[in-house]
């Protein structure tokens, strides 16, 4: 559900073709799941207001009956359900609804205030009335109670049951909502508002229409609202949880609920307080302050990419960033981000760049990745800041319009958000007067790279609204599928087989209740093959505590606290063990319609419409959104990628390890096939894996392979290849990147840390590097998926081309 609902909404019933203007905070009105907000250029208000025939609307109007009809014609063409426009949803002759409509941040702290001093002075099974505070509380408790609109998501008279005090959710509630609401709003989701964030001081916003102007706050008690209202969380859920030995489902479900903000929260906060280190720094450098401060300059990057952020003219998207990469006329993305990476590099004598799976051409600065489009603006072009506001007189036709509106969809294929500043990392140094990268890198591997898995993406076909994702498509077919596997042994000992069943045709439309079970299931499966040979529960926690999917649902209990367990607790999928998982044997396509979004980095506009399909060289094939694959591929055990999604230094600098640099798709490249190989193991054991399951009866276990699986796992492009004779010269290693990397290649202090928190520690991912022979310098050549890699030399000073 939104976490935040206006007084009115404009509703379009595609099923009658009926506009509606709708109350959706009223008792018995229709659950509203998101609604998009438009904010539409008045123009001159009519003298003569008139009466419109929109329901819901008591009201005259005086907007242009043409803004109207466009407004209409946009929730048409977009598929829009649910949408807010001033100037249709608030009554513009009544000041009273219009300063509703406007939050007070001041307001909002001393609501939380109040929640934490009644929290503080109770037990969270008081009974109002009875306790030990003044009338002034019992009074304040009781209007939130009774007359406030209700924000707690969960129906009223449920949560009445649980005997939690109604006055009190409902005021938390209130405050989290706001401050949600208003990091999702789309000032925050522009470039040039970053820069106003870092640079800005005493920043006021301000809510405008053609007439009022009111005052929504400063930007930085807004920012300090994400840290106060994570503290409210955290402690109405030890208030709730601490007075209570039993629990009843209602309220498991209250502390389900507060869990979830609690954790949508904490990414506010490692926001927030990535901004104001990067404020700290900029205030303590000076100008120039990016030119000595690494640290800084990898968490400005990181800030940025946490969220995307969009402009209207790309190259803002890179102008006056750092105060580099000015004058570019350029609009590819790929050609403005190598030109950044490479004045910063110059400037700062380190070696800026990108994690992402390099082609190892031989070019000058080629540690910088590069994409192939490139769209030379004519030196006459002047810029535009933003696309220009026109009224629909100024079209010639219709036909016009939408020609302009296929081509701001077709600009937008590429990376036109900040999340091609993701996965920034710093290599090294420069040597000085050359485009050469030292860095200390391990070399020598042991083995050499062998393909035995193939990943394909793909373009999925668009909803047409910008907003809106496709369906969560999960098609699996194991490699024995239609073929005869054994089921038992008939009277005289010889072994019964029958053909396995192809299910993968017979798509199964999941319930939002259901969701949870399924998302798990297909966790698992990819589990099995990522990650075979390790903990398949700890595999698949890791992969959706990463995606953080949310779903609609008919209650809290379809997705329980710990729902990765209590969904699939008492079925066969509960603790999937490798003696007795035949996924070789399975097949099924299931859809999940019921997903609305994800927590994860991995899923955003220029990933959204991008499905994998995984090919292991044993025949089993896995199809699934982009977001769920690369979240499983960064969960295996001993990525530097796997464990957590951003850390914060001692300054509360933002270091992100998600992986979403691994790759770049639509990027420019021909060919977005890329290939998973591995320096050791053997990498036919998915075959060996699958003559198993067709030749073992379900009852009998499963053997564990002699040799063992793949190890030393790295991603290549499908162009890379390896042959004998490449054996004889080439040498391979990897080079670790990452803040904390110097200190971890002194000596830190790794001990008692497992494999998976010494990677994250140490490593924001691996670059694997090979040379053709023992003078030539080094090339990137793809990403390491596994942390360590063995080796006969070990770690030594190399320069990278």
């Amino acid at each position: 559900m939104a976490s935040v609902l206006p007084l009115r909404l404009i509703r379009y019933d595609a099923s009658t073709q009926r506009f509606s203007v709708v109350q959706p905070n009223a008792p018995g009105a229709p659950r509203v799941q998101s609604f998009d907000i438009t904010s539409y250029t008045w123009g001159e208000k009519r003298k003569i207001p008139f009466k419109t025939k929109i329901d819901g609307v008591d009201w005259p109007m005086s907007l242009s009956k043409k803004k109207l009809r466009t407004i209409k014609k946009l929730m048409v063409q977009a598929g829009i359900e649910y949408l807010w426009a001033d100037c249709v949803c608030i009554n513009q002759s009544d000041d009273a609804e219009k300063a509703r409509e406007v939050w007070d941040p001041q307001e909002t702290v001393a609501n939380l205030g109040f929640v934490g001093h009644v929290i503080s002075q109770t037990s969270g099974d008081m009974i109002t009335s009875e306790a030990k505070i003044t009338q002034n509380v019992v009074d304040r408790l009781s209007e939130w109670a009774n007359n406030a609109p209700w924000a707690f998501p969960l129906d009223k008279s449920t949560a009445k049951s649980a005997h939690i005090d109604l006055g009190v959710l409902n005021c938390y509630s209130t405050c989290v909502n706001q401050v949600k609401a208003v990091f999702e709003n789309v000032y925050f989701r522009r470039v040039w508002t970053f820069q106003e964030l870092l640079l800005g001081k005493n920043t006021t916003l301000w809510s405008v229409d053609k007439t009022t102007l009111l005052c929504a706050g400063e930007l930085g008690v807004w920012m300090d609202l994400a840290t106060d209202s994570r503290d409210k969380a955290s402690k109405l859920y030890d208030w709730i949880d601490d007075s209570r030995h039993l629990k009843t489902t209602t309220q498991s479900m209250i502390l389900s609920l507060i869990d979830l903000d609690n954790d949508e929260l904490q990414s506010l906060q490692i926001v927030v307080q990535g901004i104001n280190a990067a404020r700290g720094d900029i205030i303590n450098g000076g100008l120039s302050w990016w030119k000595k401060n690494p640290k800084g300059v990898s968490n400005v990057f990181s800030a940025i990419s946490i969220i995307p952020r969009s402009a209207f003219w790309k190259p803002d998207t890179f102008n006056g960033l750092l105060d580099g990469a000015r004058d570019m006329t350029t609009t590819d993305l790929n050609a403005l981000s190598f030109a950044i990476f490479k004045q910063l590099s110059i400037e700062t004598g380190q070696a800026w760049t990108k994690l992402a799976i390099g082609n190892g051409e031989e070019r000058d600065w080629g540690w910088i990745p590069l994409g192939t489009k490139y769209e030379l603006l004519p030196p006459s072009q002047e810029r535009t800041d933003g696309i220009e506001e026109r009224d629909e007189e100024d079209f010639v036709d219709d036909a016009e319009e939408e020609k302009l509106e296929r081509e701001e969809d077709k600009s937008d294929d590429q990376f036109t958000t900040t999340d091609c500043f993701s996965g920034v990392v710093n290599l090294g140094v420069v040597k000085q007067n050359t485009s050469l990268a030292k860095v200390c890198a391990t070399t020598g591997l042991i083995g050499s790279p062998r393909t035995y898995m193939k990943i394909s993406l793909n373009q999925v076909p668009s909803t047409g609204d910008a907003n809106q994702r496709p369906d969560f498509n999960f098609y699996f077919r194991g490699c024995n599928v239609g073929k005869k596997i054994v089921v038992g042994t008939n009277l005289v000992g010889i072994p019964k087989k029958e053909l396995t069943p192809d299910n993968w045709k017979q798509v199964v439309e999941v319930s939002g209740d259901e969701t949870g079970g399924y998302l798990v299931q297909c966790a698992t499966l990819l589990g099995n093959i990522f990650d075979p040979d390790t903990d398949l529960r700890r595999f698949r926690k890791t992969l959706l505590d990463k995606l953080q999917p949310y779903w609609s649902h008919t209650g809290p209990s379809a997705r329980p606290r710990n729902w990765i367990d209590r969904c699939v607790s008492g079925t066969e999928w509960e603790d999937p063990s490798y003696e007795y998982l035949r996924h070789h044997n399975m097949s099924m396509h299931y859809r999940l319609r019921h997903i609305t979004h994800y927590g994860s980095r991995l899923e955003n506009p220029s990933t959204r419409n991008i499905s994998c399909r995984v090919e292991v060289n044993c025949g089993c094939i896995i199809e699934a959104p982009f977001s769920f694959i690369f979240e499983g591929l960064t969960a295996v055990y001993g990525s530097p990628l796997g464990t957590i999604s951003a850390t914060q230094d001692s300054a509360k600098r933002i270091i992100i390890r998600d992986g979403l640099g691994l790759v770049n798709p639509g990027a420019g490249q021909s060919n977005n096939v890329l290939r998973l190989v591995a320096f050791g193991g053997n990498i036919y054991a998915h075959k060996w894996h699958a003559s198993q399951c067709r030749s073992k009866k379900e009852t009998k276990p499963l053997s564990r392979p002699e040799k063992p699986w793949p190890t030393g796992r790295a991603l290549v492009r499908d162009e890379f290849s390896h042959s004998a004779a490449d054996g004889m010269l080439r040498d391979y290693g990897y080079a670790e990147t990452g803040p904390d990397l110097r200190q971890a290649q002194q000596g830190g202090d790794d001990e008692g840390l497992d494999v998976q928190e010494r990677m994250a520690r140490r490593s924001c991912g691996n670059l694997l590097i090979c040379r053709s022979n023992r003078i030539a310098p080094y090339r990137i050549i793809g990403v390491c998926v596994d942390g360590e890699i063995v080796s006969k030399k070990g770690r030594e000073a190399v320069k990278i081309r």
